[in-house]
């Protein structure tokens, strides 16, 4: 696959060199410390960028999120890094979002603040 891009500065479309992933940890340190890239207003229009994400958010009953991600509008983000080598059915990793989904949906606000607090300090 080709990977075109250009900038304000470039009027022509240049190829460049794709960065492969060997460990999911690899790419999820990335995301984790530059959140900004993950591009939430293709999920949600005028989303403001992400600018604080938390690795590895363990929610009780459920296990842990790669990434947990806010943005400064309170979108909440749950991130899970999957690489093209991996194996796992589509609809399981769906599910598995869906389901920390679901328990940060019972966490309470004062509960989620905490944690996050503990966590980034």
């Amino acid at each position: 696959m080709k990977i075109l891009i250009r900038n304000g500065k470039h009027t022509k479309w240049e190829p460049v060199d794709v960065a492969g992933y060997v460990i999911e940890a690899e790419l999820q340190k990335l995301l984790a410390e530059s959140p900004s890239i993950i591009t939430i207003d293709e999920v949600r229009e005028g989303a403001s960028p992400l600018v604080v994400a938390v690795r590895e958010f363990g929610l009780p009953g459920s296990g842990n999120t790669d990434i947990l991600a806010f943005n400064s509008q309170g979108d909440i983000v749950v991130v899970e890094c999957k690489l093209a080598a991996n194996q796992e059915i589509k609809r399981r990793v769906i599910a598995q979002v869906l389901e920390y989904g679901a328990y940060l949906w019972k966490m309470s606000y004062d509960e989620l603040n905490k944690r996050i607090f503990s966590r980034t300090q």
